[in-house]
């Protein structure tokens, strides 16, 4: 059975010579490795491009984009079997790719939560891991676990965007279908919704090239002839996965420390300082306020709910996306707010009445005590990434209802806004805008900066 008119599958067929000058200039390395490959017309690079908010990967099944905006999973009946064989070698995921512009978000969903897990940038390889897994392949994981958007899954606005009338303007004027978000986890939905209406300002697309399974063919074998190329993929991959590789070291390390130190401290507790050293390493993001339209159409939403919503009390309207940590580079603070749990193991919180506040104090404790462990090199970490950033790395706490001195050590977030003026401002045309300090992502806040 075939595509219906109505249902085009909006993805091009290229060989080599026709996609070259997609990746000359953005990754010039593999590009080099396959001119001098020089494969023949038989080795197929499908071009697809993706809206803000598509889901790449929905349910574990890859999706076609179609020409009526509309998305086809890879396993419907309707697809063209050359097509699904071409493109269908990954079982349970996506094929292997690189992005050519705007940024995509790989995401892990879990008892309710959103958990970002990589997010690719223009240049970058995806979807290699399970095609350079030797077969047999004695485990897989669950099907549940990934998902993968054009453009960022984890954002939110950091004013309040849940009124009622002003929502229902939003929609009439959008001509959007998107109930009032209930928390920060709804607000991609209502982004996605607003960014593919005809009339937002600010369209708003991403563009993937995918390797046909030809490209692999020869992975595991010694071909003269695609050793650089295989080894390209290699080393891209095994680059990918080194912390996922040595995860078992961090939780020794921690396990050693407690040890030494008599630490008792809560799973919940634990889970949340293990996480913030995994965002400072660089293995998984953080939070920061966009400062550009690669993750998501930014200056057409904040101008939407600048100008159609009218956002209240002057608040600026920041958007939120996921950032990576490098402080190598000395790039700007990201943030872990305890009000968007993303830690990628998290344990039931035993104490509820415990507050916030009293959680803060607890993960900032617990992290002193791990930091002053590893300056004491009993451990023998020298050199080594945990080493490394526990040397370079300045973790400060928030909360807006605190008081200054009522805890060591924890600040209240106005201090904060005046330290980042990126939590004010806006891509769009806006006249002079506060913060907003009552956000729920500032009532309880670490942020992970450079020394």
């Amino acid at each position: 059975m075939s595509i219906s008119p109505k249902k085009q599958i909006a993805i091009e067929a290229l060989n080599w010579s026709q996609a070259r000058s997609y990746l000359h200039g953005l990754n010039d390395e593999l590009a080099n490795i396959i001119d001098e490959l020089n494969p023949s017309k038989r080795y197929t690079i499908y071009k697809a491009r993706y809206p803000y908010g598509s889901e790449i990967l929905k349910n574990f099944i890859f999706q076609f984009p179609s020409h009526d905006g509309q998305f086809i999973s890879i396993d419907d009946p309707r697809i063209p079997s050359a097509l699904r064989e071409d493109l269908g070698y990954n079982y349970n995921t996506n094929p292997a790719g690189i992005l050519l512009n705007k940024a995509i978000e790989i995401y892990v969903e879990v008892e309710h939560r959103i958990v970002p897990f990589s997010v690719v940038y223009p240049g970058g390889v995806f979807g290699l891991w399970k095609i350079l897994d030797i077969p047999p392949i004695s485990h897989c994981p669950p099907q549940f676990c990934w998902g993968m958007t054009a453009g960022a899954r984890s954002i939110f606005m950091l004013p309040q965007i849940s009124e009622a009338n002003a929502h229902s303007k939003l929609r009439k004027e959008f001509h959007i279908n998107a109930d009032k978000p209930r928390g920060f986890q709804d607000h991609q939905h209502v982004f996605t919704e607003i960014a593919n209406s005809s009339i937002f300002p600010s369209p708003w697309s991403l563009d993937v090239l995918f390797f046909s399974k030809a490209w692999f063919e020869k992975i595991h074998t010694m071909d003269k002839a695609w050793l650089k190329f295989n080894h390209y993929m290699f080393q891209r991959g095994w680059h990918s996965s080194e912390f996922w590789r040595n995860s078992f070291i961090w939780d020794l390390t921690f396990t050693r420390i407690q040890s030494y130190r008599h630490l008792k401290p809560t799973p919940y507790i634990s889970d949340i300082v293990k996480h913030l050293f995994t965002i400072g390493v660089g293995a998984l993001p953080g939070f920061a306020p966009a400062m550009n339209d690669e993750l998501a159409p930014i200056s057409g939403l904040q101008q939407v709910y600048l100008d159609c919503y009218q956002l209240k009390n002057r608040y600026a309207p920041s958007i939120i996306v996921p950032a990576y940590f490098n402080a190598q580079k000395g790039v700007s603070p990201v943030y872990y707010s305890l009000q968007y749990p993303t830690a990628m193991e998290l344990s039931p919180k035993t104490n509820r009445r415990q507050g916030v506040t009293n959680d803060l104090f607890a993960i900032k404790s617990l992290l002193n005590n791990y930091l002053l462990e590893l300056s004491q090199h009993r451990l023998h970490l020298e050199s080594t990434p945990i080493d490394e950033i526990s040397k370079s790395l300045r973790f400060r706490y928030y909360h807006a209802d605190v008081g200054e001195g009522k805890y060591s050590e924890i600040h209240n977030s106005r201090l904060l806004i005046k330290e980042d003026p990126r939590f004010s401002k806006a891509l769009c045309d806006q006249k002079e805008k506060i913060a907003a300090i009552n956000s729920l992502f500032f009532k309880g806040c670490v942020q992970l900066s450079v020394k």
